[in-house]
């Protein structure tokens, strides 16, 4: 993996790694976990020690309310796939998956099951407790300096 820390900072960079404030309602768990370690990634990301394209999926994309329903089967028909992992890392090296949880969380059937597809494929697949264990993760897989 190469690892060029960066000298200027891309403007198209800081646009994605921009983000608002969250102010919605109230974060639960493992909610906040995400938001920790995305901010983590976010500053590794513009701090050039972060080597890799990362995203979260939004698998939550359901989340409740009258259209909750209509949002998830819409997001299920255009390739969201039950289980997907919370953060996927895209590196010159391969592909890492990160499943988020909370201290007490657990994996739900579907997130066994994309774990065993990442391993029959040879793609490294963590479990990690809270936004600590990710960062410990990434860096023993050498993705984030």
């Amino acid at each position: 993996m190469a690892a060029a820390v960066q000298t200027a900072i891309a403007p198209w960079l800081v646009r994605l790694m921009t983000v608002a404030a969250y102010t919605g309602h109230r974060a639960g768990p493992e909610d906040r976990e995400a938001i920790a370690l995305a901010n983590r990634l976010r500053a590794w990301t513009l701090e050039g020690r972060l080597q890799a394209v990362w995203w979260h999926t939004a698998s939550e994309v359901g989340g409740g309310g009258k259209n909750a329903g209509l949002r998830y089967a819409l997001a299920k028909a255009m390739g969201l796939t039950p289980g997907s992992p919370d953060y996927v890392f895209l590196t010159d090296a391969g592909a890492y998956a990160i499943e988020l949880k909370a201290t007490n969380g657990r994996q739900t059937d579907s997130q066994r099951d994309f774990q065993s597809w990442c391993a029959a494929r040879g793609i490294p697949y963590a479990v990690c407790k809270g936004a600590d264990a990710a960062e410990t993760q990434l860096r023993a897989w050498g993705v984030v300096a």
